[in-house]
């Protein structure tokens, strides 16, 4: 075989080009700690470290609305529980007035409750970051309007959203969790601060009736005529949005209605709150009714809306450990892929080194003989 003067040199450069290549690959994994600086590299592996970091990322902002969910739950747990307080003071008001209570006790316990209703209202319109937490959706609108026209407070309305603000905590719709209050627990609030406004209202009239039937919601009225709108006894003191139900009569017995409107004795019923009116032409003169609500029952209330935010609670924590977990799994697995192994790259820049200093030995001695050394 023939071999050309210059195919040693030749064959040299390459060899040490490529040793070269070798360190220069070995000493980059080292430097850097991954093994992959390039597609190249390893393609399939690559992918896969792309598909984790992007799954790592959703991770953590998932992470992120969880974390942020948790605060909104845990303030609106401690807003609902003061509520509570509030209510249980006003029960507690009302627990002693008899028909012998005096004036002044009447109008103290009145002052009181006055302030309670501030309070609550305030308690309501509570804030975090700026987004109120009893206004669903709408973050942004001031849930609890007042009505004060003489700066006594005589009415409150619910005016935030029908939607709960929901957020992602993971894939899938399955994964959406609502961390605020429902749009009815917003609006059985509104119910509590507006029995509160009535239960004032009775300490300043002195009726020891009225506290009773408001502290147990034990109040009956009667239709004395059909028609569209029902004409009840005097007295009945029920008001726009008060939930009621049948006790006898053409209607459905035990079906709950709310009151719509109400013009001196007579009223209107709705099947929703805010609906439209129910036709009541075939109730039965004498049909009775009897109020939903009373602060014992509305004490009920709240703490059903406090056990739900305990659930909603450890739901959030529930998935928060189970992010920590699955973005800890993520690393290792990048890790597996991208990471270099340092004992492996030392060995394999021990090896190219010797290679290379041999290759340019073994290239000096040949290089030092040449043809013109045979020349006589």
């Amino acid at each position: 075989m023939r071999v050309t003067f210059n195919s040693v040199s030749d064959t040299l450069l390459g060899r040490l080009q490529a040793l070269g290549a070798q360190q220069n690959k070995a000493l980059v994994e080292l430097s850097s700690g991954q093994r992959i600086s390039a597609p190249s590299d390893d393609a399939p592996a690559m992918q896969r470290v792309l598909n984790l970091r992007t799954e790592k990322k959703q991770n953590q902002q998932f992470y992120r609305n969880a974390t942020d969910g948790l605060e909104k739950s845990q303030v609106t747990f401690s807003t609902l529980e003061q509520l509570k307080d509030l209510l249980v003071r006003s029960s507690e008001l009302s627990a002693n007035i008899s028909g012998a209570t005096s004036e002044q006790e009447y109008k103290a316990k009145a002052a009181e409750i006055d302030q309670l209703i501030q309070q609550g209202v305030n308690l309501g319109n509570t804030k975090l970051r700026g987004s109120y937490l009893f206004s669903g959706e709408s973050t942004l609108k001031v849930p609890f309007e007042a009505t004060a026209p003489d700066g006594k407070i005589t009415a409150v309305a619910y005016s935030g959203s029908d939607k709960e603000a929901e957020m992602h905590v993971g894939e899938g719709s399955e994964m959406t969790i609502s961390a605020s209050t429902s749009a009815s627990e917003n609006r059985s609030i509104a119910e509590i601060l507006n029995e509160m406004i009535r239960l004032r209202d009775a300490m300043t009239s002195y009726s020891s009736e009225e506290v009773s039937s408001i502290r147990t919601g034990s109040g009956k009225f009667a239709a004395t005529s059909p028609g569209d709108t029902l004409t009840l006894e005097s007295g009945h003191g029920l008001q726009v949005g008060d939930k009621i139900t049948t006790l006898a009569g053409d209607l459905e017995n035990g079906r709950q209605y709310f009151v719509r409107s109400v013009n001196q004795n007579s009223i209107e019923l709705s099947e929703t709150l805010g609906g439209p009116a129910v036709s009541v032409t075939e109730i039965a003169d004498g049909a009775t009714f009897q109020r939903i609500g009373g602060l014992q029952e509305m004490e009920d209330t709240i703490l059903s809306t406090l056990s739900r935010q305990g659930t909603i609670q450890y739901r959030l924590e529930t998935v928060m450990k189970d992010l920590e977990k699955r973005y800890e799994q993520s690393e290792r697995l990048i890790s597996v892929d991208a990471d270099v192994d340092f004992a492996d790259a030392s060995v394999r820049l021990n090896r190219a080194q010797l290679a290379y200093e041999a290759a340019i030995q073994s290239g000096a001695r040949i290089q030092n003989t040449s043809l013109l050394d045979y020349v006589r």
